[in-house]
Protein backbone atom coordinates (compact mmCIF):
# COMPACT_ATOMS: atom_id res chain seq x y z
CA UNK A 1 0.00 0.00 0.00
CA UNK A 2 0.62 3.28 -0.31
CA UNK A 3 0.61 6.33 1.20
CA UNK A 4 -2.20 9.67 0.27
CA UNK A 5 -1.29 12.83 1.82
CA UNK A 6 -4.85 14.45 3.18
CA UNK A 7 -5.75 17.69 3.87
CA UNK A 8 -7.08 18.00 7.68
CA UNK A 9 -8.80 20.51 9.92
CA UNK A 10 -8.79 19.48 13.96
CA UNK A 11 -7.15 16.47 15.63
CA UNK A 12 -5.05 14.69 13.37
CA UNK A 13 -6.80 10.54 14.04
CA UNK A 14 -4.44 7.75 15.24
CA UNK A 15 -3.46 4.48 12.92
CA UNK A 16 -2.86 2.19 16.64
CA UNK A 17 -1.01 -0.45 15.27
CA UNK A 18 1.10 -0.54 12.08
CA UNK A 19 -0.97 -3.37 10.16
CA UNK A 20 -3.95 -1.22 10.58
CA UNK A 21 -6.07 -1.23 7.52
CA UNK A 22 -8.67 2.09 8.98
CA UNK A 23 -7.54 5.47 11.60
CA UNK A 24 -9.61 5.58 14.52
CA UNK A 25 -12.23 8.18 14.96
CA UNK A 26 -12.85 9.85 18.15
CA UNK A 27 -16.13 11.73 18.94
CA UNK A 28 -15.96 14.84 20.83
CA UNK A 29 -19.74 16.04 20.90
CA UNK A 30 -23.23 15.15 19.97
CA UNK A 31 -24.98 16.40 17.29
CA UNK A 32 -28.45 14.89 17.45
CA UNK A 33 -29.56 12.23 19.55
CA UNK A 34 -33.19 10.51 18.47
CA UNK A 35 -34.72 10.34 22.52
CA UNK A 36 -36.11 13.31 24.34
CA UNK A 37 -33.20 15.88 25.73
CA UNK A 38 -33.93 16.16 28.94
CA UNK A 39 -34.00 12.56 29.86
CA UNK A 40 -30.66 12.21 28.11
CA UNK A 41 -29.51 15.17 30.18
CA UNK A 42 -30.08 13.89 33.07
CA UNK A 43 -29.18 10.36 32.28
CA UNK A 44 -25.66 11.81 31.33
CA UNK A 45 -25.63 13.36 34.40
CA UNK A 46 -26.17 10.18 36.63
CA UNK A 47 -23.65 8.67 34.54
CA UNK A 48 -21.09 10.87 35.35
CA UNK A 49 -21.36 11.38 38.78
CA UNK A 50 -18.33 10.35 40.57
CA UNK A 51 -16.51 10.75 37.27
CA UNK A 52 -13.18 12.49 36.94
CA UNK A 53 -13.31 15.54 34.60
CA UNK A 54 -11.07 13.50 31.97
CA UNK A 55 -13.42 10.42 32.39
CA UNK A 56 -16.78 12.18 31.73
CA UNK A 57 -19.76 10.30 29.52
CA UNK A 58 -20.76 12.41 26.26
CA UNK A 59 -23.87 10.20 25.72
CA UNK A 60 -26.00 7.31 27.18
CA UNK A 61 -26.88 5.38 24.03
CA UNK A 62 -29.96 3.68 24.84
CA UNK A 63 -31.07 0.46 22.93
CA UNK A 64 -32.28 0.63 19.51
CA UNK A 65 -31.41 4.65 19.83
CA UNK A 66 -28.94 6.57 17.15
CA UNK A 67 -26.91 9.40 18.05
CA UNK A 68 -25.11 11.49 15.65
CA UNK A 69 -21.58 12.39 17.01
CA UNK A 70 -19.02 15.02 15.76
CA UNK A 71 -15.72 14.63 15.87
CA UNK A 72 -14.17 18.55 14.99
CA UNK A 73 -12.39 16.60 11.74
CA UNK A 74 -12.81 17.89 8.56
CA UNK A 75 -10.56 16.50 5.29
CA UNK A 76 -9.78 17.42 2.10
CA UNK A 77 -10.61 13.77 0.38
CA UNK A 78 -8.67 13.89 -3.18
CA UNK A 79 -10.84 13.49 -6.28
CA UNK A 80 -11.24 9.79 -6.79
CA UNK A 81 -11.35 8.60 -3.56
CA UNK A 82 -13.81 8.14 -0.34
CA UNK A 83 -13.27 7.40 3.03
CA UNK A 84 -15.55 4.42 4.50
CA UNK A 85 -16.78 4.76 8.15
CA UNK A 86 -16.98 1.53 10.26
CA UNK A 87 -17.34 0.33 13.55
CA UNK A 88 -14.38 -0.95 15.91
CA UNK A 89 -14.65 -4.06 16.75
CA UNK A 90 -14.70 -3.83 20.44
CA UNK A 91 -17.52 -1.08 20.30
CA UNK A 92 -19.27 -3.03 17.38
CA UNK A 93 -18.99 -6.43 20.04
CA UNK A 94 -21.54 -3.82 22.41
CA UNK A 95 -23.55 -3.48 20.12
CA UNK A 96 -22.59 0.32 18.96
CA UNK A 97 -22.80 -0.18 14.66
CA UNK A 98 -21.66 2.60 12.63
CA UNK A 99 -21.70 2.99 8.77
CA UNK A 100 -20.97 5.89 6.38
CA UNK A 101 -19.10 7.15 3.32
CA UNK A 102 -17.83 10.38 3.19
CA UNK A 103 -17.04 11.67 -0.45
CA UNK A 104 -14.58 13.85 -1.97
CA UNK A 105 -16.22 16.94 -2.37
CA UNK A 106 -17.68 17.22 1.38
CA UNK A 107 -15.27 19.74 3.41
CA UNK A 108 -17.43 19.71 6.61
CA UNK A 109 -17.01 18.14 9.86
CA UNK A 110 -16.43 14.26 9.82
CA UNK A 111 -19.84 13.17 11.60
CA UNK A 112 -20.21 9.51 12.93
CA UNK A 113 -24.05 8.02 12.61
CA UNK A 114 -23.91 4.94 15.61
CA UNK A 115 -26.81 2.87 16.07
CA UNK A 116 -27.06 0.42 19.54
CA UNK A 117 -28.26 -2.44 18.27
CA UNK A 118 -28.00 -3.68 21.72
CA UNK A 119 -30.70 -4.42 24.87
CA UNK A 120 -28.41 -2.46 26.97
CA UNK A 121 -27.38 1.29 27.44
CA UNK A 122 -24.07 2.18 26.14
CA UNK A 123 -21.85 4.86 27.45
CA UNK A 124 -19.81 7.05 25.31
CA UNK A 125 -17.12 9.26 26.83
CA UNK A 126 -15.15 12.36 25.67
CA UNK A 127 -12.14 11.42 22.66
CA UNK A 128 -13.71 7.51 22.82
CA UNK A 129 -12.70 6.00 19.41
CA UNK A 130 -15.67 4.59 18.40
CA UNK A 131 -14.98 4.08 14.60
CA UNK A 132 -12.58 3.66 11.94
CA UNK A 133 -12.08 5.25 8.71
CA UNK A 134 -10.71 3.50 5.38
CA UNK A 135 -9.48 5.49 2.52
CA UNK A 136 -10.84 3.76 -0.77
CA UNK A 137 -11.12 4.39 -4.21
CA UNK A 138 -14.10 5.56 -5.51
CA UNK A 139 -14.36 4.15 -9.01
CA UNK A 140 -17.82 5.56 -11.10
CA UNK A 141 -19.38 3.35 -13.25
CA UNK A 142 -21.12 3.78 -16.84
CA UNK A 143 -24.04 2.41 -16.49
CA UNK A 144 -25.31 0.72 -19.61
CA UNK A 145 -29.19 0.13 -20.49
CA UNK A 146 -29.61 -3.26 -21.61
CA UNK A 147 -32.55 -5.60 -22.34
CA UNK A 148 -30.89 -8.91 -20.42
CA UNK A 149 -27.85 -9.75 -18.55
CA UNK A 150 -25.15 -12.37 -19.34
CA UNK A 151 -26.51 -16.13 -18.38
CA UNK A 152 -24.53 -17.33 -15.03
CA UNK A 153 -24.63 -20.72 -13.64
CA UNK A 154 -26.02 -19.10 -10.73
CA UNK A 155 -28.77 -16.98 -12.07
CA UNK A 156 -30.83 -15.06 -9.87
CA UNK A 157 -30.60 -17.39 -7.08
CA UNK A 158 -29.42 -15.36 -3.83
CA UNK A 159 -29.44 -15.35 0.05
CA UNK A 160 -28.10 -18.12 0.62
CA UNK A 161 -28.34 -20.07 -2.81
CA UNK A 162 -24.57 -20.35 -2.80
CA UNK A 163 -24.15 -22.55 0.52
CA UNK A 164 -23.17 -21.56 4.09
Amino acid sequence: GGIVNIKIIGNIPQYHSAGAAGFDIPVISVISQTQASEYLNASVQRANRGRSENDQVLAVVMPQESVVFGTGIRLGIPNGMAIDIKPRSGWLRLGLFCEGTIDSDYTGEICVIAWNISERDILVKHYDRIAQGLLRQAIRIDFEPVDSLDKTERGSNGFGSTGR
